[in-house]
């Protein structure tokens, strides 16, 4: 574990009072109805038309839509009901361990300025948090707006520190043979190469040029599968739709082209991160068939991007 996750943990322990994401009991109201219970808290963000979505029992999302970036955030009651969690889902990383000492200095030291927000680190999920705790008495719809705001408007204001691009990745140096004057890299083993056959997730996005992350009930548990010429979504085991897909890698990027039975085509370009994620640049939805020239989504292309994970 790096310093990031030792300082987060116990940091997350001393300001919001217990491990991150422990499922806790629904809290019972006192006898002068000053505190809500996990129901009720779920009832008001439903009230203030922020259409959550009921994880479990313990745990509620909404998607936040702010000025420049819409976040998932997950909203729940801790275990002794004094205090309610807020909790912004930044972004995933998979192997922390990549990211520079310094990146993760950077967000450390950040802390000290954010209130009472503080960014966090779920090992076990490798998401990059932002938390916020409120007192849970007396809350109305109105002061609970204002703290999903205040956790909202932290997230965006240190988006140069977490956003997808702006997070330094540490390279590792090539390793040298009996280095000197004219030593030349040890070739690696090469690497097999890439399709996107097999079963994917998608994670996250890019709409109208503003970051999105995927964690509703729409999205959660749908499997992409491709094989040979064909893709099938699924959620549960239902079949959701299926598609015929092909690509072009004459191109950089490569080109993707997704048809149906009925004739319904896209045309979009495709880009491999890794072996085990990729991501699809789709035209407008009102012009399918034109397809996007740059790899960028922003409010005035109307083009959107969305990432997959493949599922292990």
């Amino acid at each position: 574990m790096n310093y990031l996750m030792m300082v987060c943990c116990a940091a997350l322990s001393a300001i919001l009072g217990t491990p991150f994401l422990q499922s806790v009991p629904l809290s019972g109201q006192t006898p002068d109805g000053k505190q809500l219970s996990q129901q009720e808290l779920v009832q008001m963000l439903d009230n203030m038309g922020l259409e959550p979505k009921k994880i479990n029992d313990f745990v509620a999302t909404i998607l936040w839509h702010g000025d420049q970036l819409n976040i998932s955030m997950t909203c729940s009651v801790m275990e002794n009901g004094d205090y309610i969690e807020l909790i912004a889902v930044l972004r995933t990383i998979d192997n922390p361990d990549t990211v520079s000492a310094e990146a993760w200095r950077k967000i450390l030291a950040k802390n000290d300025s954010l209130g009472r927000c503080n960014f966090l680190f779920n090992e076990k999920h490798k998401k990059l948090l932002m938390g916020l705790k409120t007192r849970n008495i007396h809350l109305t719809a109105s002061k609970l707006r204002k703290e999903l705001e205040t956790l909202a408007t932290q997230a965006q204001s240190t988006q140069n520190l977490w956003f997808q691009e702006n997070l330094q990745i540490e390279k590792k140096p090539n390793i040298l043979l009996n280095p000197g004057p004219f030593s030349v890299p040890v070739p690696t083993k090469k690497e097999k190469s890439f399709t996107i056959e097999g079963k994917w997730s998608m994670y996250s996005g890019v709409e109208d040029g503003l970051e999105q992350t995927y964690s509703t009930e729409k999205t959660i548990g749908v499997i992409f599968t491709f094989a040979g010429e064909g893709m099938k979504a699924e959620q549960d085991s239902k079949l959701l739709y299926e598609q015929k897909y092909k690509i072009d890698n004459k191109n950089s990027p490569s080109t993707i082209d997704l048809f149906d039975d009925k004739g319904n085509m896209k045309y979009a370009l495709v880009r491999v991160t890794n072996e085990d994620e990729f991501s699809i640049c789709f035209p407008p939805p009102e012009q399918p068939t034109i397809r996007p020239k740059e790899f960028k989504s922003t409010a005035e292309n109307k083009q959107r991007i969305l990432r997959f994970r493949r599922v292990k």
